[in-house]
């Protein structure tokens, strides 16, 4: 997986990974910015065989097999995964992690004594020679043709669960292979047979708890009335569509949308503008000044000089607001007042422990608001004209980057940024 992400949102596995160690690395690609994340993984026992007929006969073999086992017991297991990850790598977890889908919804045990005999019954009576399919196909009556054609309908276990469901079954029955009363004969082909252990539960009185299968029901609202259908579902509609647009219209998703602008723009992946955990803390302080922007993880000096004003913006816009007036007291006037005692840029920046492209910014706003301010001594009349040119030649953009561009990088932003605040009060 060469991904080089931080805002992967989802990892699926469509079958089972050969080890945890890669399964592990490949999950760890989610979530990198720190935002919730999912790993799903889809896994069945075609997966373990296909994955054992991989290993055969490889110099490491019996290395190979333990780590799959490994991953097969983490996939099956019915206690917190985070856990058992850990553990793997050496690490111990106090409590459970509460994130995982075991702990979410945690397996319900029950004693499954009698569902054990049947299953491992219908293994002894076909002679260990059957795979998993047609033991709960004879455990549950089936009348298919390859049934039949061994005769599994006259054994004493036939149609014994067919009150179970095929899944269910499957369910169990790897269950008993997971505790050890039974086991797969890989070079049988993937014949279950019986262990030492398999006499305890038939002929012992060994217990056995099973979990119950995980049912997913759908649940359907029912309408007696017609007209009250009718309502009920312009109703939904309706909430559908106000939660839509509610979603649409938030500050994030307008940011998105900025964000993704700006990546067609340049042609660069969206996360390299900012990431989601950027555009999500933009979102919770809504920043307005160059000094709050800066403080937003994610956002250096480079990046707000290229999109800080575009973002601003867009806040404002959301916002439905002005930009603030400078109060008394306010970071601009201590700035301003800097500079009227005959500090240089340098000095300023020292004294206030800012970077010197944040009090040009000052400066900028400061000359904007009216106050008295010569531009003219941080940048010339020559680039003043340029910057005039290019505005006309670029259709007046928001982003000060295409400014940057146009000029193949030869006029600093703080310059190009001046320039625009002289032109726009001219």
């Amino acid at each position: 997986m060469g991904i080089d992400k931080s805002n992967v949102r989802w990892v699926v596995h469509y079958n089972m990974p050969k080890n945890i160690e890669g399964y592990y690395q490949e999950i760890g690609r989610a979530g990198r910015d720190g935002l919730t994340s999912h790993a799903l993984l889809f896994h069945s026992y075609a997966d373990v065989i296909q994955l054992q007929n991989f290993a055969s006969g490889a110099t490491n073999e019996a290395v190979q097999i333990a780590k799959l086992d490994r991953m097969k017991q983490f996939a099956e297991s019915t206690t917190c995964r985070r856990k058992i990850l850990l553990s793997y790598f050496g690490e111990l977890l106090g409590g459970n992690c509460g994130n995982c889908d075991v702990c979410k919804n945690p397996p319900q045990f029950f004693d499954g004594t009698v569902i054990a005999q049947k299953i491992l019954s219908a293994v002894y009576r076909l002679q260990e020679k059957e795979a998993m399919g047609m033991i709960i196909d004879v455990l549950r009556g089936s009348q298919n043709a390859a049934v039949l054609a061994k005769g599994y309908q006259n054994v004493r276990t036939f149609g014994i669960g067919n009150d179970i469901a095929w899944k269910h079954w499957q369910h169990f029955v790897i269950q008993l292979i997971n505790q050890g009363f039974c086991e797969i004969a890989f070079h049988k082909n993937n014949a279950l047979q019986l262990t030492e252990f398999s006499n305890n539960v038939l002929f012992k009185g060994a217990k056995v708890a099973l979990t119950k299968p995980l049912v997913i029901t759908e649940i359907k609202p029912v309408i007696k009335e017609k007209r009250t259908r009718t309502k009920r579902s312009k109703t939904t509609k309706t909430r559908t569509k106000t939660k839509t647009k509610v979603v649409a219209d938030s500050l994030f998703e307008r940011l998105r949308r900025l964000r993704y602008k700006i990546a067609q723009e340049e042609d660069i992946p969206a996360y390299l503008v900012f990431s989601d955990a950027t555009l999500k803390e933009i979102e919770k302080e809504r920043p307005l000044s160059d000094d709050d922007f800066l403080r937003i993880s994610g956002v250096g000096q480079r990046k707000l000089e290229v999109y800080g004003d575009e973002f601003m913006a867009e806040i404002m816009n959301f916002m439905g607001s002005k930009p603030k007036k400078v109060k008394k007291g306010d970071t601009y006037i201590k700035t301003y007042n800097l500079y009227k005692s005959g500090l240089s840029i340098d000095e300023i920046a020292m004294q206030r422990k800012l970077g010197t492209t944040t009090v040009y910014s000052h400066i900028a706003k400061l000359y904007s608001m009216g106050k008295e301010i010569n531009l003219y001594d941080f940048v010339s009349k020559s680039d003043v004209e340029a910057v005039r040119k290019a505005k006309k030649a670029l259709g007046s953009p928001k982003a000060l980057r295409a400014y940057f561009d146009y000029f193949n990088e030869s006029i600093d932003y703080f310059k190009i940024r001046l320039a625009l605040s002289i032109i726009e009060k001219d």
